[in-house]
């Protein structure tokens, strides 16, 4: 008879916390909505200050891990209130004056597991500490972080395993699959991120990596495609065009490859190694006009150096388009008529499409001229100058 009191106390007294903690709950869930984030973790620490509620303190914690503005090794952390159009990563690294506060994730969640060890959503949390912490401090450790890696890695799992996910973590454990070279982990973890509503650039990108590397190239064009609209930086989309030429052209497909290289080039007109792709596209494909700019956009990065000419030349005689090689050295003429090195250049490789044609003459001639203009433009003891007498020695002798 004596038990029943204390344990209908104990009763009220849980019922009591549980309303509590919904209403504080509700609370921080305004105030995170309005962006006040030292408001709501002010009040996660007035409700829950040694961290004994598993709820108020994986909020806790999250808003830790995402809402700080500055941060002391990940256990000591500021917050700020902010307007709704500012954001976190505006403050990191300001100076200003700020309340810190100690909260070390690790004990407070491992406490919390001793007492609630099949609360699955405190190794969702312990995940998220760890990849976080390997973000910010262990991938700079002798061993790259390694051992954090496979601590994140299976507190995740854990979490997974008994439906306590969601598509944050398993994106972040995808993540952490990649860097542990687990590529088929990763891309599972991706698509349970999509599934679990996850539908952004960064993750459909993810998961198009994954699937290149899968040798899934239908599907990783598809991601691909979807990341690249989704994206509205010009590096992102530059980073999404690259990869969809690299699947393109493991699909054959050239039609794919020149829009995707188009891109490239539109996001960032300097890429020589996409110029240069795309140069060999519309010399094979015949595209002579579309060639033509193209080689002018290529030389144009830097006229003077003679391993661009190289590169131009050996693209079009691979191909035995001379007289399209040709065209673009005599407009290039025109259009550096005033800037002897390139004109060296360009008389020197006309002279290399000579030879490949066995007009012999005709090369005599073109070195001749490369060497009238290389002696404006370079000292006499370049070694270009012998290169070219050698030439025109074999040529003689010839």
């Amino acid at each position: 008879m004596k038990k029943t009191p204390l344990s209908l106390f104990a009763l009220l007294f849980l019922v009591s916390c549980g309303v509590s903690k919904q209403k504080v709950l509700t609370q921080v869930d305004s105030l995170l909505t309005q962006k006040k984030y030292e408001s709501a973790y002010k009040l996660l620490e007035k409700a829950d200050p040694n961290n004994q509620i598993p709820e108020l303190t994986l909020e806790k914690v999250q808003i830790a891990l995402d809402d700080y503005v500055f941060s002391e090794n990940l256990k000591v952390f500021c917050f700020r209130d902010m307007a709704v159009d500012q954001n976190v990563e505006d403050f990191r690294g300001q100076q200003g004056s700020y309340v810190r506060y100690n909260l070390d994730p690790e004990q407070a969640l491992s406490a919390l597991l001793l007492k609630f060890p099949e609360d699955w959503r405190l190794y969702q949390a312990l995940g998220e500490y760890d990849y976080q912490f390997y973000l910010n401090h262990d991938r700079n450790e002798a061993d790259k972080g390694l051992a954090r890696l496979k601590l994140a890695q299976s507190y995740f799992y854990q979490a997974a395993n008994h439906q306590a996910a969601d598509s944050k973590s398993y994106y972040h454990l995808g993540l952490v699959n990649l860097y542990l070279q687990d590529v088929k982990g990763a891309e599972a973890c991706f698509k349970a991120s999509l599934q679990a509503g996850n539908a952004s650039a960064d993750n459909y990108y993810n998961l198009a990596f994954t699937q290149y590397s899968l040798g899934e190239l239908a599907p990783s064009v598809d991601s691909a495609e979807k990341a690249l609209n989704l994206y509205t930086l010009i590096p992102e989309k530059a980073l999404c065009a690259h990869l969809l030429v690299l699947a393109s052209m493991a699909l054959q497909d050239e039609s794919g490859s020149i829009k995707y290289l188009e891109m490239i080039h539109q996001f960032q007109p300097q890429d020589y190694e996409a110029l240069k792709d795309l140069l060999t596209l519309y010399v094979k494909k015949g595209m002579a006009d579309k060639a033509q700019t193209d080689a002018q956009a290529l030389l144009a990065i830097q006229p003077t150096n003679p391993a661009i000419l190289q590169d131009i030349d050996g693209i079009y005689l691979q191909y035995g388009r001379v007289n399209e090689f040709y065209d673009f050295l005599h407009k290039m003429m025109f259009l550096y008529a005033h800037q002897d090195p390139v004109l060296g250049n360009l008389y020197f490789y006309q002279a290399n499409a000579d030879l490949f044609v066995n007009h012999k003459k005709s090369a005599r001639t073109s070195l001749r001229m490369a060497k009238i203009y290389y002696l404006h433009s370079l000292p006499p003891t370049d070694d270009v100058f012998q290169v070219i007498e050698n030439k025109l020695k074999e040529l003689t002798a010839k």
